[in-house]
């Protein structure tokens, strides 16, 4: 006899048998797995159109945190969605990090533009150190901690070749 991969009752019945899930279980995992498809189609569709960057990276989030609610039927063998659960997460939260450094990037580059027009030293100081407070305020947003890195050694080096032009 056969159990059911999610409550672990005995079945019976060869419906059952196929896919492996009591009739109690098959409804709320149906009805789970629709009603989180749903949610994870309207985010997609927010994400691939929406204009602001905050309800961009918003929707990311949700649609990675949708993903690890099905995952838990994944890990049991359970078929949900297409792709794989693991996979929407691995997609949305490279999204959520690529958007957070197009983000920080385009920061960054104004700050430095403007580090570059200073004509006194203070103003330079000024727009330099909002240079390094964009890179801090960014290193708390990113999901993967490696692209914070990326983004510093880019920084660090226009600084130190920026810094050895005017002190030439």
């Amino acid at each position: 006899m056969d159990c059911c991969k999610l409550c672990g009752a005995k079945l019976d019945s060869p419906k059952e048998n196929a896919v492996k899930l009591c009739r109690g279980c098959e409804l709320a995992v149906t009805i789970d797995v629709l009603e989180t498809a749903r949610i994870m189609r309207k985010c997609e569709h927010v994400v691939a159109t929406s204009t602001r960057i905050q309800t961009r990276l918003y929707h990311c989030l949700l649609l990675s945190q949708k993903a690890k609610w099905l995952l838990r039927y994944e890990k049991k063998g359970i078929s949900t969605i297409t792709p794989l659960p693991s996979e929407w997460i691995l997609r949305y939260n490279k999204l959520y990090d690529d958007i957070v450094m197009d983000r920080i990037f385009s920061e960054v580059d104004d700050a430095m533009a403007r580090a570059e027009l200073s004509t006194t030293p203070g103003a330079l100081d000024f727009h330099v150190s909002t240079v390094l407070q964009k890179i801090n305020d960014g290193r708390k947003l990113f999901l993967d901690k490696t692209r914070y890195a990326t983004l510093n050694t880019r920084v660090m080096s226009y600084l130190y070749n920026n810094m050895l032009t005017l002190t030439v």
